[in-house]
């Protein structure tokens, strides 16, 4: 198991399955629950003692509002990001009812204090390109 500071994990490529209106949401948010589920318990040594720990709270937030695609506005069923990544702790820690609803209002609170971040596709992109650049040229 490899041990990385939360900040510099990655979230995993989710395969583009076709599928219509609110089966597809189902899998995607099935699809990033699992991806990020795994990624957690692989890259983070000792994640159950970061249950309260605002660091992975905001890193799996980032992580999911990154995930998903805000594409058509007008879809029967979008994805609740808050809600699965309420989901997505509930697997990680057995959070109860009460636990579930404070971990609400920390969402709540990392989201009106622009904590959650969308990274743009010239980010990604200029990242990317950084990469290759130092891999050729320093390596």
């Amino acid at each position: 198991m490899s041990s990385q500071p939360i900040s510099n994990l990655t979230p995993q490529p989710i395969p583009n399955i076709k599928l219509k209106h609110s089966s597809k949401s189902t899998v995607n948010t099935q699809q990033i629950q699992d991806t990020l589920i795994t990624n957690i318990k692989q890259n983070v040594p000792n994640f159950q003692s970061l249950k309260g720990d605002i660091s992975i709270l905001e890193y799996i937030c980032n992580c999911v509002e990154n995930m998903i695609k805000n594409g058509n506005k007008n879809s029967t069923s979008p994805i609740d990001k808050k809600q699965l990544v309420i989901s997505i702790f509930t697997i990680l820690f057995q959070l109860t009812p009460e636990e579930q609803t404070a971990l609400g209002l920390s969402i709540d609170f990392l989201y009106n204090n622009n904590l959650i971040n969308k990274i743009t596709t010239i980010s990604k992109a200029s990242k990317g390109l950084s990469s290759v650049f130092k891999k050729f040229f320093f390596h």
